[in-house]
């Protein structure tokens, strides 16, 4: 059973459960070319899927603080492309989603490059984070 947030936004007072904002931010990812899913056995990557249901379970991850979400995703990204790039455009789309779909802004969101995808896949850690001042 998810999470459920009550908010007091621009919009009024509002309660949304934690799936329905992972499912927002999720959408964002759709459309971001060369980022994918590292699948649970870690050895197989597969594209962000565009329709049918979604489990964000181990991809993304939202907790309430104060008046915002604090957002954690994990993804792998395709060699060749600039990660900082890459992780500040996720960064931006997710930001600007969730303050158009709830009218809450993040305070927090953390992308983690879990793995790079050539022919093989590289493991990796790399973190890049944006603090959002409210």
């Amino acid at each position: 059973m998810s999470s459920v947030y009550k908010l007091k936004t621009e919009y009024g007072k509002i309660t949304i459960n934690a799936d329905t904002v992972n499912n927002i931010v999720f959408r964002q990812l759709v459309d971001i070319e060369k980022i994918y899913i590292l699948n649970s056995n870690k050895k197989n990557v597969s594209s962000f899927p565009k329709k049918g249901k979604i489990n964000t379970d181990g991809i993304i991850q939202t907790t309430k603080e104060d008046e915002g979400f604090i957002v954690d995703i994990k993804v792998a990204f395709k060699f060749g492309i600039s990660i900082n790039e890459k992780a500040n455009e996720i960064l931006d789309k997710v930001s600007v989603a969730l303050e158009k779909s709830l009218g809450v802004k993040a305070n927090k969101i953390t992308v983690n490059v879990v793995a790079v995808v050539a022919k093989k896949i590289a493991q990796r850690n790399i973190v890049i984070q944006k603090r959002y001042d409210a």
